[in-house]
């Protein structure tokens, strides 16, 4: 009898706060087969930022069209994507391995406040208001170590219109247009003003 190799649940883990830590995930190995197959050693290769922290597949058989779990975890380093793949080696296929994609990505949040009549777009493409009143804060993923951000005012049917003021927290000054460098969680707070006649 000719074994079907295991297969191996592909698992995103998602967007992970790089501020928060690292996260984990189980991994489903399920044996397709009417017959116990035989598992001699699971491993994960590429990024590093995956490694398996419990694993009770090695060394055992799973059951005729059981499954077992090895528990994998997360701990990106930067901003960006990343993947691994987690193989499993058996000893009764004619493909002695087969692996699932991993997958996950690391971001810092960046808290953007937008008071008055306008808003706020970043270099990613997302935007933040313009707010009904007040002011708005959007709660934005980055994916870069380097974001620019650019205030616009938007008072449409205002009679002497309005402009962009200042900026605060991590930009500073009247330019409309900031780029900064993230390394933690931030914020970002524009200010925007109604002219008058």
């Amino acid at each position: 009898m000719v074994f079907k190799p295991p297969v191996v649940t592909s698992t995103d883990f998602g967007q992970v706060d790089l501020s928060q830590g690292p996260v984990t995930q189980p991994v489903t190995v399920t044996n397709p087969n009417p017959g116990p197959l035989p598992v001699t050693s699971t491993t994960v290769t590429g990024d590093p930022s995956f490694t398996p922290v419990s694993d009770n597949c090695s060394n055992t058989a799973i059951p005729a069209n059981g499954s077992c779990i090895v528990t994998v975890q997360f701990a990106p380093t930067a901003p960006g994507s990343y993947s691994a793949d987690l193989a499993i080696a058996t000893t009764k296929t004619k493909t002695k391995q087969s692996s699932g994609l991993l997958t996950g990505t690391g971001i810092w949040r960046l808290y953007l406040t937008a008071a008055g009549p306008g808003s706020i777009t970043d270099s990613q493409g997302n935007t933040c208001g313009p707010p009904l009143s007040g002011k708005v804060t959007c709660t934005i993923p980055v994916t870069t170590s380097q974001v620019t951000l650019t205030g616009a005012p938007d008072c449409p049917g205002y009679t002497y219109g309005c402009y962009f003021s200042s900026w605060a927290f991590a930009c500073g000054g009247t330019d409309p247009t900031c780029t900064i460098t993230i390394a933690a969680d931030t914020n970002v707070e524009a200010t925007f003003q109604y002219a008058i006649g």
